[in-house]
């Protein structure tokens, strides 16, 4: 891309956002932050810096409209259309509400056929989508509750992970709070529970290549013992973020014979 298509791109998009009040000088170079970002094809560092943005400044829903073209360009088609949906639902009635409609019956048709090389079976990508939002929900709940509605587009009612997703979606959404996580104070942990925290991570960090499930078993514990300011939750939540569930260990290779062991036949 030359740098007259990127800068074509960025005066297309600032020409289809919505004005910006006068004063919110800190917004306009928010933005054209992102949007270089993304026309250097950066889209990982684009998503992050419009994450910030939208943390800055909540109510301007055409933010997420960024983020999901960013994600359609970086061709994240799940996560483009989530992010999509997502706007409809904020914003049905905005100026690019139509047309971001038009843009998820593209992507649908786009997606469709491609399961096999990259999904799998709707409950196997279900069971990924929530794996990815139980990690999110306590850093990025609303991109937790985007997948989570995700899969209840995306699998029936007695699909497993549709329970699961309706429920982890409610706790999100406040609809239940009795089975919303309890936030635990930041205070210091007892000396007993201080070591079992540390125990259990340093086992999952272990764990993490060789036995992936179990080692986000084992962060869940540690998240249940510390509070968010303690100083394992971070390093804890970036751990599962680095996971990946579906991997699993290779098999070891066995000698076809006792005597390809170095040579010689242990005893």
């Amino acid at each position: 891309m030359n740098r007259y298509h990127a800068a074509g791109i960025c005066l297309l998009l600032f020409a289809a956002a919505p004005a910006v009040q006068a004063g919110d000088l800190d917004q306009l170079k928010g933005r054209a932050r992102c949007l270089r970002l993304q026309a250097q094809r950066h889209y990982d560092q684009a998503l992050a810096c419009f994450d910030a943005l939208r943390a800055d400044f909540p109510q301007d829903p055409d933010l997420i409209r960024m983020q999901a073209l960013t994600l359609e360009f970086a061709d994240r088609r799940e996560e483009a259309l989530s992010r999509y949906r997502e706007y409809i639902e904020r914003c049905p009635d905005c100026p690019h509400a139509s047309r971001v409609r038009r843009s998820v019956e593209s992507l649908e048709s786009r997606t469709e056929g491609r399961e096999d090389r990259s999904g799998g079976s709707p409950h196997e990508r279900a069971r990924r989508l929530y794996e990815q939002a139980y990690v999110l929900k306590s850093t990025h709940p609303d991109r937790a509750a985007a997948l989570c509605r995700q899969i209840l587009g995306m699998v029936g009612t007695a699909d497993l992970y549709h329970a699961k997703a309706r429920k982890l979606l409610d706790s999100l959404e406040g609809k239940q709070d009795e089975a919303a996580e309890p936030e635990r104070p930041a205070g210091r942990l007892s000396a007993t529970a201080e070591a079992r925290a540390k125990a259990l991570y340093d086992k999952a960090e272990a764990l993490a290549q060789a036995d992936p499930r179990g080692a986000l078993d084992l962060c869940h514990q540690v998240l249940g013992l510390v509070g968010r300011g303690h100083a394992l939750f971070a390093p804890t939540v970036e751990l599962m973020r680095s996971i990946d569930p579906a991997s699993a260990p290779a098999e070891p290779k066995k000698p076809d014979s006792p005597g390809d062991a170095g040579g010689r036949t242990p005893r």
